[in-house]
């Protein structure tokens, strides 16, 4: 008996399920025509699957390839999609994601609409959510609308300036050790060059970082949650290429079971960290003024839960602003700084003005937060690096309201939009014939005016959503560049490929060889 009721309402809640897909379909087809309706084209999508197969195919096809020589020329490597269709179709140009209308924005103005002047209008689309749940549960990149604002504003105050400064020491202790790993791996060559692959060994850097200034002494098992995110991130990735099947992210395949068995021991491994951190904190009481801890776990768990806050953080909630932080810190870090070495090794000119500005304020190590802000070199560096190379090559929103663009297109209630980072951070028309040359003097002045428009720089983004660990990245590029700098130079290795590609971020997809000599 029961088992009949049981089936019944399997059967009720699939049958629930595919009446919804349907309507879902049917209301997304009236999008679309409205929106071609008003002249706007794109490449014939495929049923249920959309222009999706073929994104990936075109994508997979030039990274198998690699690109002749370097060139920071990269749109149509990493992007050939956008490349090829925005001179196809135009620009904006309609493309659909699955079931989902998207429209692909390249116009300044609109996308400032977007971000900034109407971002209550804008949030993240349901499809764009799904993944993300999945991946690294409903922290700040997984939630819209009141529940955004509100993780917003308990953690901003876990990030501001002066609570950064105390994570220097971390910073500083990490590096070190890949100091001393590079500088025996340069003795054992006699002091001449040798070959080092430095985007692993600098992702492994980023997870000691983001490890330590995250769970301090509990860094241990920091490291096994940065294992398990990595290894579930090639999972999802897996599951992704399937997603245009209805609901195969909730059948019972060995995929699945592969990646809900390891969501489970991630969210384990944290949830004994906060648990932990709870019983000390609680022994403590008020002899000290961090209970918690001076390290991000600790203020995310202060201000959650002492801040003052109308409503308190629950437990799996702090474990997914874990796992976000963990995530974002390590993976964007560890590709800002591999690029920035490549960049450095074929500019030296860049490279020595750099070290000079590196030893003229840090003459006995990196050891004051304050001097940080003083290295003017080295943070137009970073930002050159972030537009020639972001961390994400693109960005999503979903139209919560029916809108009008500045550029006179209607957004009916649904629909998607692109943000190409990547085309508009080398588009000539905004950065100039140089645009795809690494110039970072066009930074001197900020990044407001570094281009023909204010706002076509977003290496963090911009407006109410602007990265929130922006100060953390840049703190920690910065120290990292300035030790490596006092203690080596660089050149490329005649064995790099270039080879840009996304994978979670934009990364060669054959590592970067570089020629390490101790100074």
């Amino acid at each position: 008996m029961w088992g009949s009721l049981a089936l019944a309402l399997a059967i009720c809640v699939f049958l629930e399920r595919i009446c919804r897909s349907g309507l879902k379909l049917w209301h997304m087809r009236k999008l679309e025509a409205a929106l071609r309706g008003q002249g706007l084209k794109g490449p014939p999508p495929i049923f249920l699957a959309g222009n999706v197969v073929e994104i990936l195919f075109r994508r997979e096809a030039v990274r198998n390839k690699g690109m002749d020589g370097i060139s920071h020329d990269i749109v149509a490597h990493v992007s050939p999609d956008v490349a090829a269709w925005s001179k196809l179709y135009g620009k904006p140009y309609l493309v659909r994601w699955l079931s989902e209308p998207r429209v692909v924005v390249f116009d300044p103005d609109s996308i400032r609409e977007i971000l900034s002047k109407q971002f209550d209008k804008f949030e993240k689309s349901e499809q764009q959510l799904e993944f993300v749940l999945d991946f690294i549960g409903a922290g700040l990149v997984g939630l819209n609308g009141n529940k955004w604002s509100h993780h917003r504003s308990v953690l901003s105050p876990a990030f501001h300036t002066e609570r950064l400064k105390a994570m220097l020491s971390s910073m500083t202790k990490c590096t070190e050790k890949l100091v001393e790993k590079w500088s025996r791996r340069v003795g054992q060559a006699e002091g001449l060059e040798t070959e080092v692959e430095v985007q692993q060994d600098l992702k492994r850097l980023a997870a000691d970082v983001i490890s330590h200034t995250s769970f301090g002494s509990n860094y241990e098992k920091g490291e096994r949650v940065f294992q398990g995110l990595t290894l579930l991130g090639v999972l999802l990735v897996r599951c992704f290429h399937n997603s245009w099947l209805p609901f195969f992210r909730y059948l019972p395949t060995k995929l699945n079971f592969q990646i809900w068995k390891l969501r489970r021991e991630i969210d384990g491994t944290l949830l004994s960290l906060i648990r932990e951190r709870r019983i000390a904190a609680a022994k403590l009481g008020e002899r000290s003024s961090h209970p918690y801890g001076s390290d991000l776990l600790g203020l995310i768990l202060e201000e959650g839960e002492t801040g003052g806050k109308s409503v308190k953080f629950p437990e799996q909630a702090i474990v997914d602003e874990c796992k976000t932080f963990y995530l974002a810190g390590h993976e964007t870090s560890s590709s800002l700084l591999a690029w920035a070495l490549l960049l450095l090794a074929t500019h030296p000119d860049w490279q020595e003005k750099a070290r000079a500005e590196v030893q003229q304020h840090f003459p006995n190590g990196v050891d004051d937060g304050e001097t940080l802000s003083k290295l003017k070199v080295v943070g137009m560096i970073i930002l050159e690096t972030l537009r020639l190379y972001p961390a994400a090559g693109e960005m999503n929103r979903a139209s919560t309201h029916d809108t009008v663009l500045s550029n006179g297109i209607k957004l009916p209630r649904g629909t998607g939009i692109t943000i190409p980072i990547l085309s508009l951070q080398h588009d000539p028309e905004l950065w100039g014939p140089d645009a795809n040359e690494f110039r970072p003097e066009r930074f001197a002045n900020g990044t407001t005016k570094a281009c023909k428009h204010p706002n076509a720089f977003l290496g963090f983004s911009f407006g109410p959503r602007v990265c929130i660990g922006q100060g953390l990245a840049v703190m920690e590029a910065k120290v990292v560049l300035a030790m490596l700098l006092q203690n080596f130079s660089f050149r490329l290795s005649p064995n790099y490929r270039h080879n840009p590609t996304v994978q979670i971020v934009i990364q060669s997809f054959t590592g970067i060889q570089l020629l390490v000599q101790k100074i």
